[in-house]
C-alpha cells in the first residue's frame, strides 16, 4: 500500500465507475514506479560520495574516503547525502559529486519547466543567491527547461572586476543575470558584512521586486552558512507565488 502522503496525488476510487478505477490504479502504479527509479538514482548519488577512488580530484578522493568512513546516522555520513523529502515527481540532481565534490542541487518535478500551459503567458522564473562563478546549477535549469527561464543570480563577492564583466556578459547570452547584491532576512535595501568588506544587501521580497516578479519557481540558496538566518528572517507569509 503507498503512504498516507501521496494519496493526495491519486484521484478518489469510486467504485461503481470501473474505468477510473483502472486509470487511478495505472497513476497510483506510475507514482511507485517513479518513487523506484528516484530511490535508485539517490542510491547512486550517495555510492558516489563513498567511491573515493574514481573522484576525479585527489583532494576529492581523501574526502570521499573520509566520508566513507562515518557512520551513515550522522549529518555528514548519511543525512546530507540525499534529499530530505520524498519527491513523488522526476527528480535530478544538476552536478554529480563525482564532477563537484559538494555536488549539485536536488530538483523535484524540474522537468515541469519545460514548455507546460503554465508557462504559456510567461517564463519560468528563478533566483540563485550564492554562485562564486560556479554556474551547473542555472545551466543545467536552463536545459532542463529549454531555456525558458529567466535566471536571476545574486552574489556581491565575486573577483576581480574584469572577471566579473566578462562572466555577466557570457551569462546573459543564456538568460543568467547576475546582480552584484547580497541577500538579507528582512525586507528593503541595506548593506551587510561579509568578512572585512560591506555589500550593498536586499531583501528576497525586495528583488523580486526589483526585477518586476509576483512570483518565482525555484529559489536556491548557497550563501555559506547564512541559509539560516535569511530562512528565520524573512516574512515568508509576504511573499507571493509558488516557490518549489
Amino acid at each position: 500500500s503507498l503512504p498516507d502522503y501521496m494519496y493526495m496525488y491519486i484521484p478518489h476510487l469510486p467504485e461503481e465507475r470501473s474505468a477510473t478505477a483502472t486509470r487511478s490504479t495505472a497513476r497510483a502504479q506510475a507514482i511507485l514506479d517513479r518513487l523506484a527509479e528516484n530511490a535508485a538514482i539517490q542510491s547512486a548519488e550517495r555510492d558516489a560520495w563513498f567511491d573515493a577512488a574514481r573522484a576525479h580530484h585527489v583532494r576529492h578522493r581523501k574526502e570521499n574516503a573520509n566520508l566513507a568512513r562515518l557512520d551513515l546516522s550522522t549529518f555528514y555520513g548519511g543525512i546530507m547525502l540525499q534529499p530530505s523529502s520524498t519527491c513523488p515527481a522526476d527528480l535530478v540532481k544538476t552536478s554529480s559529486v563525482r564532477d563537484i565534490f559538494d555536488g549539485g542541487k536536488w530538483l523535484c518535478g524540474a522537468s515541469l519547466l519545460g514548455g507546460t500551459s503554465a508557462y504559456s503567458h510567461r517564463p519560468c522564473v528563478v533566483y540563485s543567491l550564492g554562485c562564486n562563478f560556479e554556474t551547473s546549477f542555472e545551466r543545467t535549469v536552463q536545459e532542463i527547461s529549454g531555456g525558458r527561464c529567466d535566471v536571476h543570480v545574486y552574489d556581491p563577492t565575486l573577483r576581480p572586476p574584469a572577471k566579473v564583466k566578462a562572466f555577466a556578459e557570457e551569462m546573459k547570452q543564456e538568460r543568467i543575470y547576475l546582480h552584484e547584491v547580497a541577500v538579507r532576512g528582512t525586507s528593503g535595501h541595506s548593506t551587510i558584512r561579509i568578512g572585512d568588506k560591506e555589500y550593498e544587501s536586499q531583501g528576497i521580497g525586495t528583488m523580486f521586486e526589483s526585477n518586476g516578479h509576483d512570483c518565482v519557481d525555484i529559489l536556491k540558496f548557497d550563501v555559506e552558512g547564512a541559509e539560516y538566518d535569511i530562512l528565520e528572517d524573512t516574512d515568508w507569509c509576504k511573499l507571493f507565488g509558488t516557490m518549489v
